[in-house]
């Protein structure tokens, strides 16, 4: 494929003013193409333009790549979407999955950075929570959510808000009829791990119409149907853990699971499940699993709004949330998610934003790419060749032209000359 095809297919898939347009060109090129750090210096290097005009558009222009991204979102979703398959044998259409991601940063100088708890241990640098669509078996990641600290908050007069809190204005707010066609509220389910297990959220997406499939703690409080007839609604409430214990006349079940790796390799679960009711939410399909050959203590909960659904089904809906990480996983291997040395946070957003841009136009149609190139690795060294090869594409184009033979041998001569 000749270079300036690739280039003028990006130029239509990139609405920026046309002030903007090389400059945002390279840089996302940049982004696309393999290399050890997606840094300033290798975006200078293979465009030819100076490191301060990228620093520039970073810091300067965040509004444009927040727009981009969405941009690039609505069409990839509304492409997808005229033709959605459920997802497996569940029954809904679209997967929201929502997870955090941590952003790692080498010094605690740049503006709102700071020490945050994750896992087992902690990291220092930017806190994002990612929300993406599951459609077809396609990722399309839609705005991404940041965490801004109170120091920061307080710098720039923002009003702090929690993690929780702006997730839940996010889902509020989220339009999903600019994503999806022929929208409708009952075919999309919510996948979380147990960092959203809040009550919050949980209403936020009930009264949205949509389902959730969501790991809670084992210290929320829930009670049974028959005690939710007998009791007040501030009595006879109990840890989740509690409950299955007392609960003994829920035998165990073993459910076989085939793994999504490339080994398909089957696993095996016990469970149990019962019908319970969430405190200040609803009642939910509530499953105690864990895996039959580990050891103990492993066990997690599960709470599915989706009253009539098939335990099975619970396990396999929430396996789907493991797309989310592939996406965390290849974003920072090979789009360079991490590889941001700029002390403001505008700048942050802005390469973050891009970075997530650069995955959707290589998950997108590209042109003259092979249908054997399915992985990232892949496809970022096609447009990597396409690149290295913009010099003899310029120079067949020049000889092709009119007299085109004679004018090089002239400027060459020219040249010798001088």
């Amino acid at each position: 494929m000749r270079f300036y095809i690739f280039r003028n297919w990006l130029l239509k898939k990139l609405n920026v003013s046309k002030r903007l347009q090389r400059i945002c060109l390279w840089y996302i090129i940049s982004l696309m193409i393999t290399t050890r750090k997606h840094s300033l210096e290798h975006a200078s290097a293979i465009s030819g333009k100076n490191s301060s005009q990228f620093s520039r558009l970073l810091k300067e222009h965040p509004d444009t790549t927040i727009y981009t991204l969405k941009d690039l979102s609505r069409r990839q979703g509304k492409k997808y979407s005229k033709a959605m398959k459920t997802l497996g044998k569940l029954p809904w259409k679209v997967a929201m999955l929502v997870d955090l991601t941590g952003q790692g940063r080498s010094s605690l100088h740049s503006e709102n950075v700071q020490r945050h708890n994750h896992g087992k241990g902690y990291f220092v640098g930017h806190q994002w929570t990612n929300i993406v669509l599951l459609i077809n078996d396609m990722i399309i990641p839609l705005l991404p959510i940041a965490f801004l600290s109170r120091n920061y908050c307080r710098q720039k007069n923002l009003e702090y808000k929690s993690e929780h809190k702006r997730v839940i204005d996010y889902l509020q707010s989220l339009d999903l009829s600019e994503y999806i066609e022929n929208y409708k509220p009952e075919e999309v389910v919510v996948l979380a791990d147990s960092g959203y297990d809040d009550k919050r959220i949980q209403k936020v997406i009930l009264s949205r119409g949509w389902d959730f499939i969501m790991a809670v703690k084992k210290r929320r409080s829930v009670k049974s149907n028959a005690q939710y007839l007998k009791t007040s609604s501030k009595e006879g409430w109990g840890q989740i853990q509690d409950f299955f214990r007392a609960q003994r006349r829920l035998g165990w079940e073993t459910v076989r699971l085939t793994a999504n790796g490339p080994g398909k390799r089957r696993k095996e679960f016990r469970i149990r499940h019962t019908i319970v009711w969430l405190k200040n939410v609803a009642p939910v399909q509530l499953v105690c699993s864990e895996r039959k050959r580990a050891p103990r203590g492993e066990r997690k909960y599960f709470a599915c709004s989706h009253l009539t659904l098939q335990p099975r089904q619970i396990l396999i809906g929430y396996s789907l949330r493991w797309a989310v990480e592939l996406f965390h996983k290849s974003v920072k291997m090979h789009l360079g998610f991490e590889d941001i040395a700029a002390t403001s946070f505008d700048s942050v957003i802005s390469h973050v934003h891009w970075v997530y841009c650069a995955y959707i136009l290589l998950h997108a149609q590209l042109p003259g790419v092979p249908s054997s190139a399915r992985t990232l690795h892949e496809r970022q060294s096609y447009v990597m060749r396409v690149v290295e090869h913009k010099e003899k594409a310029n120079l067949l184009q020049r000889l092709t032209q009119i007299n085109g033979v004679e004018k090089q041998k002239n400027q060459l001569k020219e040249a010798l000359a001088a």
